[in-house]
C-alpha cells in the first residue's frame, strides 16, 4: 500500500469494514507508508473512532504513536531560512507530547496484546526510551566508554563543542565520494568549535582502521553493545545525531550529506540534510559563547 491509496483504501472499506477485529496488518501499513498530518494520520483516527476491539484498538494506537514520533523525530520540517528553534516548537512538541500519552497507555493498558511474536510492551518499550531520551530538543545522555585504541572517552568532555556523533561498521566497500566529502568537510571544521565522534558496532578488534569514519574519535561497542541499546542503535548503521555545545540534540537521522543541498528520495530515506548547513547556526552560537 502506498501513501496515496491510503485514504481511498479507507474510504473503499466504509465504516462497517473498519470495525473488523482484523485491522492489525491493516494498521501497521499505514503506519509504514505514510507520515502524521496525512490520509495516514486521519485514517488511524478514524479507526480508533469507530474499532472496539482490543488488539485493533491497541495496533492503531502503535501505529499512531510510530507515524508522530518518526515525523518529529526526522524534524522534516527544517527550515535554515527560518528560527530553527521556533521550527522545532511549532512542529515537534505537540506530536512528541501526544506519541508519549499513547506510547504511556499502550504500555501499560494495552501491554499483553500480541505484536507478531512479541507484545505491544516489548514494541513500545524502546520507542519511548528513545522518545524521552533521545529526541530533538532533550539533552543528550552522557557516554562514558573506550576509544578504538582502548583510552577512556566521555562525550561529556566535549561539552562547548557541536558534537556529530555517527553509528557505523566498516564497510565492505568504501565509497570515494562520500570519503571526499567527509574529508573537505571536517577540513572546513577545523577552526571552529566542533567535534566528530563515531560508535563502532563491528564486533570486538575488526573494525577497519581504513574506513572513512575511523578518522573520527570512535567508541568500541560492538554490535548490539551498550552504548548502542542505551541509543536505540542496535546492528543498523548510518545512524547520526548533531548534539549542540549546550549538550542538546538538534538533529539525528540515517546517513549524512556532507555537502550540497537538501535532498529528497536518497535511496530509502525521504530526507537527507547538508549537514553543513545544518550545524551552522549551532556553530554560531558556540562560537558566540567562547
Amino acid at each position: 500500500m502506498t501513501a496515496k491509496l491510503i485514504g481511498p483504501a479507507a474510504d473503499a472499506l466504509g465504516d462497517r469494514l473498519l470495525s473488523r477485529s482484523d485491522l492489525a496488518a491493516f494498521c501497521r501499513a499505514v503506519a509504514a507508508t505514510s507520515s502524521a498530518r496525512g490520509a495516514g494520520e486521519a485514517t488511524l483516527r478514524r479507526v480508533l473512532k469507530l474499532n472496539r476491539h482490543r488488539s485493533v484498538q491497541a495496533h492503531a494506537r502503535l501505529a499512531l504513536a510510530r507515524m508522530l514520533y518518526a515525523d518529529a523525530d526526522s524534524f522534516r520540517d527544517y527550515d535554515p531560512s527560518r528560527s530553527h528553534h521556533n521550527q522545532f516548537a511549532r512542529f515537534t512538541v505537540p506530536q512528541v507530547r501526544e506519541a508519549e500519552a499513547l506510547f504511556v497507555e499502550l504500555d501499560g493498558k494495552y501491554a499483553n496484546v500480541a505484536d507478531g511474536p512479541r507484545t505491544v510492551r516489548d514494541a513500545v518499550g524502546p520507542l519511548l526510551n528513545d522518545l524521552r531520551t533521545l529526541v530533538v530538543g532533550k539533552v543528550a545522555p552522557d557516554i562514558i566508554g573506550k576509544d578504538l585504541d582502548g583510552h577512556p572517552m566521555k562525550l561529556s568532555d566535549y561539552r562547548g563543542r557541536v558534537i556529530l556523533i555517527e553509528f557505523w561498521q566498516s564497510p565492505a566497500k568504501p565509497q570515494p565520494p562520500r570519503v571526499w566529502g567527509r574529508t573537505a568537510f571536517l577540513g572546513r571544521m577545523d577552526d571552529k568549535p566542533f567535534a566528530s565522534l563515531g560508535v563502532n558496532i563491528d564486533p570486538a578488534g575488526t573494525a577497519d582502521r581504513a574506513a572513512p569514519e575511523a578518522t573520527s574519535r570512535s567508541w568500541v561497542d560492538g554490535p548490539a553493545g551498550p552504548i548502542g541499546r542505551a541509543w536505540n542503535v542496535l546492528d543498523v548503521p548510518g545512524r547520526y545525531y548533531l548534539i549542540d555545545a549546550t549538550g542538546v540534540i538538534r538533529l539525528k537521522g540515517q546517513w549524512l550529506q556532507f555537502e550540497g543541498k537538501r535532498s529528497t528520495g536518497v535511496d530509502m530515506y525521504e530526507d537527507c540534510y547538508p549537514l553543513e548547513e545544518a550545524a551552522a547556526p549551532y556553530l554560531r552560537e558556540a562560537t558566540a559563547k567562547k
